[in-house]
């Protein structure tokens, strides 16, 4: 005769039989504990009622199906390192992000002609802070803090005497300021497509057009700058290309009208991301400068057209901190010689 308490208790030891794993067993040793198991539902049945088991059967799929709704736990957004290095060009932050970079640049160049012989070496650190405005809007400013030194060798008379100049400063740079909008998202055959304005203001120290032997920390002009830029994805590879113009105001500087100095640019290469974590790319950058005009007269050998090859490595280091080291190496006389570079850029999340 079964008790009360037996009835009570039956149930659950029932349900945590049938709740145990199978092991692996032959088929005959299978067929005879599924016969076994369906002899205890049926028990199981007989002994609480079959009202009763089908609504503890209903209760136990509802929490198999909770538990399997359940979130394990969702990822921690990160930083987009595939396009990170066209931070420059393109838009990549939403509308209220925030991202602060530190970029340290040394750059040396040297030129060395019959009895003539210069050297320009610089250091610059440039903090810049992006923020996204609008849906595919970004705007930045930065404020370069720089400290360059200038040295020239002459060799004059006869017989030759060498004379040498040299000059130092340290200060504020031009500080600069922009938009960058996607004008077509990437679709079908069209590639993103990025236009940018910017503009230049002259805050820091001009160069003296009346000795070329002193060194300045910007130009003293004001300049207004746009620029379009094509971006394509081909997984895990990025390809990009880019034209610009920049126009520089005419100023009088020590006395003198300055005027002339505009440029065109233009750069192309690729992106290759290795992992979630580290990506490298390769860019061309060029330039066609126009000549100075001092006092509407203009200055021979002041037209430049450097040509540079750029190679970038940007690793994660954590969520939200990212490093990239590049060098940059001139392609042609016009270009300075080498220009090594070290950015942090950390992303408020």
């Amino acid at each position: 005769m079964i008790t009360t308490e037996t009835r009570a208790v039956l149930p659950a030891l029932l349900l945590v039989c049938l709740s145990l794993p199978q092991a692996t067993l032959s088929d005959e040793s299978y067929r005879s504990n599924a016969v076994q198991a369906g002899n205890l539902t049926a028990l199981a049945e007989a002994t609480i009622g079959p009202d009763l088991m089908l609504a503890q059967k209903a209760e136990n799929a509802q929490t198999d199906e909770l538990d399997a709704s359940k979130p394990l736990g969702e990822k921690p957004p990160l930083l987009d390192l595939s396009r990170l290095f066209l931070r420059e060009a393109t838009v990549l932050l939403e509308p209220g992000e925030v991202e602060f970079e530190l970029a340290l640049r040394y750059l040396r160049d040297e030129v060395e002609q019959s009895g003539f012989e210069f050297r320009d070496r610089e250091l610059r650190a440039t903090p810049t802070l992006r923020g996204g405005l609008l849906p595919r809007m970004e705007g930045f400013v930065e404020v370069p803090v720089v400290w360059r030194q200038s040295r020239f060798l002459v060799a004059a008379g006869s017989p030759p005497s060498i004379f040498e100049f040299e000059d130092d400063k340290a200060g504020v740079g031009d500080i600069s300021a922009g938009l960058k909008y996607v004008l077509v998202r990437e679709q079908n055959i069209w590639p993103d497509l990025v236009g940018a304005v910017n503009f230049t203001g002259p805050s820091g120290d001009a160069p003296d057009p009346n000795d070329v032997t002193t060194v300045g920390l910007g130009t003293g002009r004001w300049r207004v700058g746009g620029a379009l830029t094509a971006i394509r994805s081909y997984d895990p590879a990025v390809v990009f290309g880019g034209v610009g113009y920049e126009y520089s105001f005419d100023e009088t500087l020590s006395g003198v009208e300055v005027s002339g100095g505009s440029r065109f640019t233009y750069n192309f290469g690729v992106g290759f991301s290795v992992n979630d974590q580290l990506t490298l790319s390769g860019i061309i950058l060029g330039e066609v400068r126009d000549e100075l005009e001092f006092d509407g007269v203009t200055s021979l050998g002041t037209d430049f057209e450097p040509i540079s090859l750029r190679a970038t490595t940007t690793y994660r280091a954590a969520k939200g901190h990212v490093f990239e080291p590049s060098v940059q190496f001139g392609l042609n006389e016009d270009a300075p010689d080498v220009e090594l570079r070290l950015s942090y850029i950390f992303k408020y999340l």
